[in-house]
């Protein structure tokens, strides 16, 4: 393979250099052989000839831009254009922020790959309805994830990932927690009262009637209550979030 190629796959493959070989309307270009797979990510490590669990994460962890291009269209295109809040940005934002906290919890590639799934798909639900948006996305993560060879034992792992964050959050294992936190990290970033009042401006397009004085005194009550579950997030986002209800409180008029 030439050296372009084998930057991509010497993390996977034990290789040897070839020398330099002309190749036409290329030039002199550096050459390698592929010999086999490395024994840490093989079945038979001597032999290298099969992918273990390892690889396979490895390889999905590098396909997950794919997906995710896939993901991102779809929503961009079909999500409806009263969302000013769970639109595809939101979803880039919750994918980035989970695998931020989950790095911070010491989670491994295989809990990373799930909840990088889970965020992709955690709002795709929309496309079919606002309420039980979660179950929708569920079936759409069915739907999907087998295209992109992910097993059984993790489809369902996603979707119960997915399920956990309808509101109220109610976690039951790190990865529920982490993605609780990702999904509701802008209540303790700068950012706050912007994204808020994008919320705010979504839900009177749907045909909620509220005002923004009502809303605001709302959204004081759930940051009031409102906890993160990891400590990564309680670290990255738990201080600032106090500065948000003070900052809520000035704007609210007394009736």
């Amino acid at each position: 393979v030439s050296v372009y190629t084998y930057e991509l796959v010497r993390e996977y493959f034990v290789t040897d250099y070839n020398g330099v070989t002309p190749v036409k309307y290329h030039g002199d270009l550096e050459m390698y052989y592929v010999r086999r797979l490395r024994p840490a990510l093989s079945v038979n490590k001597k032999v290298g000839e099969f992918p273990n669990d390892i690889f396979k994460i490895k390889y999905a962890l590098r396909q997950f831009t794919d997906q995710q291009e896939f993901v991102l269209d779809k929503l961009e295109r079909e999500l409806p254009k009263t969302l000013h809040y769970h639109n595809y940005k939101h979803t880039i934002d919750v994918v980035n922020q989970a695998e931020l906290i989950g790095l911070g919890e010491g989670l491994d590639d295989s809990d990373i790959l799930l909840l990088k799934t889970a965020a992709l798909l955690h709002d795709s639900g929309h496309i079919i309805g606002y309420d039980n948006h979660e179950f929708y996305s569920t079936q759409f993560a069915r739907e999907i994830l087998p295209k992109w060879h992910y097993t059984e034992e993790q489809i369902d792992k996603i979707c119960t990932i997915i399920m956990a964050t309808k509101l109220p959050p109610n976690p039951h294992n790190l990865l529920e927690k982490v993605i609780c936190d990702a999904d509701l990290d802008y209540l303790g970033r700068e950012d706050f009262i912007p994204v808020s009042n994008c919320l705010y401006e979504e839900l009177r397009a749907i045909g909620k009637d509220i005002d923004i004085n009502t809303w605001n005194k709302n959204q004081v009550k759930f940051l009031s209550t409102h906890q993160y579950f990891t400590n990564t997030a309680q670290r990255l986002r738990e201080e600032a979030k106090e500065s948000q209800i003070e900052r809520l409180k000035r704007l609210i008029v007394d009736d």
